[in-house]
């Protein structure tokens, strides 16, 4: 299990599947659109319906290290060196799970 601290609250963040599916969604829609997707279009690449569920899915991968955000930019969700391991390693025949933290 992996863990992160935000001021004197320990947040459990373990890779779940619905973070793998997240990762899945953001990587297709960003080869078929050569952009990132904002938070409503991954949202809709998931089958969500409303900004809330699409949002709390990138915060945690966001929290896991997966993806980064840049406040203020809407187009500004990429992942990671990490992020992309975990994503594309499927296409390879590797399942890459981050690393848990010491």
């Amino acid at each position: 299990m992996r863990k992160r601290r935000f001021g004197k609250a320990s947040v459990d963040v373990t890779f779940k599947p619905i973070d793998r599916q997240t990762l899945d969604a953001h990587r297709v829609f960003k080869d078929e659109h050569d952009w990132y997707p904002t938070v409503r279009e991954l949202g809709v690449a998931l089958g969500l319906h409303s900004y809330s569920p699409a949002k709390y899915r990138l915060d945690r991968l966001v929290s896991l290290g997966l993806l980064h955000r840049d406040p203020g930019n809407a187009r500004s969700i990429r992942l990671t060196e990490e992020g992309l391991l975990v994503a594309v390693g499927d296409q390879f025949g590797v399942t890459i799970i981050p690393q848990e933290e010491a």
